[in-house]
């Protein structure tokens, strides 16, 4: 519970908003097939994650001193200096990555800090330091983690050098960036805190193989909160029409159970009514849109229930 806390913590911060950090595609790689970005700014403007933080330290009183003491590990508090994070790479599922950290910090004493890392180096890259480290917590062969500041408000990671090089060189213009007609980079919709997009699902890295995964072909997730409407927007195109059509046929079916399931939850219900499949030849688009007031309303509901059963005592022995 304790990580729990703090991971929701980190997201969910109510310190003083600077420059909001939506997503910047010219950071990401020309050939990347995959990406995930978290505007923490949007995160903290939006209703439903203000009210779910001011829950949380209220029932976990511990959580400010837990940031406390991660803000004097990393020299940055999440609260107010996390802006926004992007990750990124070229095939989903295998062991890569890029991660952009936008945040007020201070390089100075994360550089101080790094010396204390497993098997830290420093290599020279330009007029980059590029600081190197052993991943001590995988398993597996071992392998190094690199990470470099492209600037004060930018801090870059990588699952090696060359890889931390080739991130780097995207964001000083050296190497191609990604295009304006990609998959990847078509229109967010606005404010959107959460966007998680993914071509070339086909060749993905996955433990195991799904029709719904081999038959895919883009996959696009938005969340978000907009002018108090909290929203969420899936968009799956398929390789066939016939495919898409059988997957609306799924989602459709399960939102009636969903209803059937909740039986004379009036609340449940209305918010499962607001879930809507719309047809689009090869593409399954599934939109959420409901007050922020009326998610929150049932969040609450839910959370107030496992709060009493964490506090209820065990149940004795059945006879």
């Amino acid at each position: 519970m304790r990580c729990a806390a703090v991971t929701a913590a980190l997201l969910l911060g109510l310190a003083a908003t600077l420059s909001a950090a939506p997503v910047d595609f010219a950071q990401v790689a020309a050939d990347a097939g995959w990406l995930a970005h978290l505007d923490v700014d949007g995160l903290r403007q939006a209703t439903l994650f203000q009210k779910a933080y001011q829950r949380l330290v209220e029932d976990q009183p511990n959580v400010a001193k837990q940031l406390d003491a991660l803000h004097a590990l990393l020299a940055m508090d999440v609260r107010r200096d996390l802006h926004g994070m992007t990750l990124y790479g070229k095939r989903l599922g295998a062991a890569e990555g890029v991660l952009l950290v936008h945040a007020d910090l201070d390089p100075k004493a994360l550089a101080a800090k790094a010396q204390w890392l497993p098997e830290h180096k420093i290599i020279a890259y330009g007029a980059y330091e590029l600081h190197t480290w052993a991943d001590t917590d995988r398993k597996g062969p071992r392998r190094l983690l690199a990470g470099a500041f492209h600037r004060s408000t930018l801090v870059v990671f990588a699952p090696g050098v060359e890889e931390l090089k080739a991130a780097l060189d995207v964001l000083d213009g050296r190497s191609p960036r990604l295009a304006g007609d990609s998959p990847l980079a078509v229109a967010v919709p606005p404010n959107t805190a959460l966007l998680a997009r993914a071509i070339r699902l086909a060749d993905a890295e996955l433990p195991f193989k799904s029709p719904l995964v081999t038959q895919s072909e883009t996959i696009s997730i938005a969340l978000g909160e907009h002018e108090g409407t909290w929203f969420g927007e899936a968009r799956l195109t398929l390789k066939s029409a016939q495919t898409a059509e059988q997957i609306r046929a799924i989602l459709e079916g399960l939102r009636a159970m969903g209803e059937l399931q909740a039986d004379d939850d009036t609340e449940v219900k209305t918010l499962l009514r607001r879930f809507r499949v719309q047809p689009d030849d090869r593409t399954v688009i599934v939109e959420f849109r409901a007050p922020v007031e009326a998610v929150w309303s049932l969040v609450e509901r839910e959370w107030n229930k496992n709060k009493a059963r964490r506090r209820s005592p065990a149940d004795g022995p059945t006879r």
